[in-house]
């Protein structure tokens, strides 16, 4: 389904099927300002009902914690959150982006999640395929880095699990580039 339909600049798109009826995959957005995108895709490790619950609070943690804007930071503080709420053992591969669509710069986290794709607007495939760390909700007190691209007009970020997927498109104001 489309999410952005009133905004010109991105278009967003997401599709999410489950293994079984629930599970543990994650995908999620928030925009902090009008050109500041936070969004993030996870899996929790296992299926079902249990590990739908993790991703439950592993999400609202998240979201809770989004205002920071800085992904290496977001991430940190979500890994300590949840390992103090991980009786099961659980972990969560996450990755995590801002984009600023004035500028088309994307700083991004990766804790040990499936690598995510930039296809750009003349074809060409950018695997950004860096780990920043571990899963989360394991150990607590992990620092996370973090990396920065510079995405273009026309550019497409492909992130995936193994039960959601999101494309999103982007369109930017070429005159606003730095």
């Amino acid at each position: 389904f489309t999410i952005f339909k009133e905004r010109k600049d991105i278009d967003l798109f997401a599709i999410y099927k489950p293994a079984r009826i629930v599970s543990g995959d994650l995908f999620d957005f928030v925009f902090l300002e009008k050109d500041n995108l936070v969004f993030t895709i996870g899996d929790v490790s296992g299926k079902g009902l249990s590990a739908a619950f993790f991703m439950s609070g592993a999400q609202t943690i998240l979201k809770s914690n989004a205002r920071l804007k800085t992904p290496g930071i977001i991430v940190e503080k979500v890994n300590n959150e949840l390992y103090t709420v991980n009786q099961h053992q659980f972990f969560l591969t996450l990755f995590c982006g801002v984009l600023n669509l004035k500028t088309g710069t994307l700083i991004y986290c990766n804790a040990a999640h499936t690598s995510t794709l930039i296809l750009s607007s003349n074809g060409e495939l950018t695997e950004l395929e860096q780990s920043h760390g571990m899963p989360l909700g394991l150990y607590p007190n992990r620092t996370y880095e973090e990396s920065k691209i510079k995405l273009k007009p026309g550019d497409t970020i492909i992130l995936y699990s193994d039960g959601a997927v999101s494309y999103t498109h982007l369109t930017l104001p070429t005159s606003d580039l730095v």
